[in-house]
């Protein structure tokens, strides 16, 4: 992996597109394009959606949530909740 990575734009709604186990996986950047430095990727994701619990032990994982509806009350029963921190 070099220092300096090239710079370069994607539009919006551009990139190689994917669906998964109901999730639409966009990739923005790929390990190709930034020289192995990282991977980042857009996923839209339904209610009750997204991977299962897993783990990375060569990589990390980074979620920037851009939209959601947080769940609250008789919702919540039963299930795992996480807390965000500021």
């Amino acid at each position: 992996m070099s220092d300096r990575i090239a710079s370069f734009h994607r539009p919006g709604g551009e990139g190689l597109s994917f669906w998964g186990p109901g999730d639409l996986y966009t990739f923005l950047v790929t390990g190709d394009e930034s020289d192995g430095a990282y991977f980042s990727m857009l996923a839209t994701v339904p209610p009750g959606g997204g991977p299962s619990p897993h783990v990375h032990l060569l990589e990390d994982e980074t979620f920037f949530v851009l939209e959601a509806r947080p769940r609250s009350g008789s919702e919540t029963s039963g299930s795992s909740r996480a807390r965000a921190t500021s």
